[in-house]
Order: structure tokens, then C-alpha cells, then sequence
């Protein structure tokens, strides 16, 4: 609803309704802001989660490094491969040079591998490493925050308790 047609139902309800609908639009203005502070309030739990989701969205970002390592590592077992079998042919024209060939090859594959794997692990380690990290802090803050509410539950009930006695037993004297 725009301003001129809120301005034309005011002007033709009367001068006594004006007042009336000023409260109500500020009466509004008011739930309005109460609603934004209360989702604004810093609840410890969201608090948490978020900074579990930063976690997890850095997580999110490493994978596709993760996965082009993956592709090169894929891409360079393939050429070994190729080259495997042009070795192969080489190996069949010269029988003695053909252990020579095949232990190169051999080598070179399982070369290949051992780094795509230690490349890959790497990569997943770090990942790992982080959700803990993150978790585990999160955890010690939660653990600090539960303290501190036993101690100050406590430190409020306790005199209230003798406060209470004290009256009690005044008033039945």
C-alpha cells in the first residue's frame, strides 16, 4: 500500500481515528525492531554453527584443488600406461632388455602412485585437521559457558535460600 493511498484513508476517517492509527504504526515500528534484535541476539549455539559452516565452506573450497590434483595424477598414470605399452613393444624385439623395461616400468607406476596418494592424503588431512580444530573449540567454549552458568546459579540461589529462611522464620515469630 503506498503513502497517498494511507494518507487518503487517514484524511476521510477523521480527525479522531489519526491518533489511533499513529499508535498503531508505531505499535508495529516497535514489534518490528523487537523481532530483528531477538534474531540478531548472539546465541552461543548459532555462534557455533556458523563457525562450523566457515569450517565446512573452507572445506568445500580445497576439494576442487583436491580433485584437479586428482585429474593431473589420473592424467599422468595414463601416460605411464601408454608408455607401458610402447615399452612393451620395445620389450618383445629384445628379450633381454625386456626386465630392464618392465622394471622401469614397474617403478615408474608405482611412483606415480605412491605420490598421487601421499598428494591426496595431504590435502584430506588438512581438511580433517580443520572440522577438528573447529569442533574442539567450539566444544571448549560450550563446556566454559556451562560453568559459568552452574557458578552463577549458585552464587544466586544460595542467598536467596538464607535470605528466604530468615524471612520465613521472622514473619512466624
Amino acid at each position: 500500500m503506498s503513502e497517498a493511498d494511507l494518507s487518503y484513508r487517514v484524511s476521510w476517517q477523521g480527525p479522531l481515528l489519526q491518533p489511533l492509527q499513529v499508535w498503531l504504526r508505531a505499535g508495529n515500528l516497535q514489534a518490528i525492531r523487537r523481532i530483528q534484535k531477538a534474531s540478531d541476539s548472539s546465541d552461543p549455539l548459532t555462534a557455533r554453527v556458523d563457525e562450523v559452516q566457515g569450517h565446512l565452506q573452507e572445506i568445500a573450497a580445497l576439494l576442487p584443488v583436491l580433485e584437479a590434483e586428482l585429474q593431473m595424477r589420473n592424467a599422468t598414470l595414463e601416460r605411464v600406461r601408454a608408455d607401458a605399452v610402447r615399452y612393451e613393444r620395445l620389450a618383445a624385439l629384445d628379450r633381454d632388455k625386456a626386465e630392464t623395461v618392465e622394471k622401469l616400468v614397474d617403478e615408474t607406476v608405482k611412483r606415480g602412485v605412491r605420490e598421487a596418494v601421499k598428494t591426496l592424503g595431504e590435502g584430506f588431512d588438512e581438511a580433517t585437521r580443520m572440522i577438528s580444530f573447529g569442533i574442539d573449540q567450539s566444544s571448549k567454549a560450550g563446556r566454559k559457558q556451562q560453568i559459568q552458568y552452574f557458578l552463577l546459579g549458585l552464587a544466586g540461589s544460595v542467598p536467596l535460600g538464607v535470605a528466604g529462611n530468615f524471612l520465613f522464620e521472622w514473619l512466624t515469630k
